[in-house]
């Protein structure tokens, strides 16, 4: 089984020592996170009826949270994530590269 998460990323992104050092600095970071998003069920996610818990595109349960707000909060935000994660990824990608073309 993976480790958690936690335990692979660092709490915050690697610093940055320069603008000249930014892709370097976040190479790996990016990779594993790109290796999770690919290795999970792809999305497009869903709340479920109740709003606590997520569906995959065929029905199937992904995750579900027990019944309050905050966990509704927190099943939405999983589903933000999985949707977003993924655009924030090769965004950061892009503007990387366009770094790499003013250098």
């Amino acid at each position: 089984m993976d480790e958690p998460i936690r335990e692979r990323l660092p709490s915050d992104p690697p610093p940055l020592p320069s603008t000249t050092d930014v892709a370097e600095a976040f190479a790996g970071y990016l990779d594993e996170l790109e290796r999770i998003c690919n290795a999970a069920t792809p999305g497009p996610w869903t709340l479920d009826e109740h709003g606590d818990g997520l569906r995959a595109p065929n029905g199937n349960p992904i995750v579900e949270t027990w019944s309050g707000t905050r966990r509704r909060g927190d099943a939405r935000f999983i589903e933000a994530a999985r949707y977003a994660l993924p655009k924030l990824i090769a965004e950061l990608r892009e503007l990387q590269a366009e770094l790499e073309v003013q250098r």
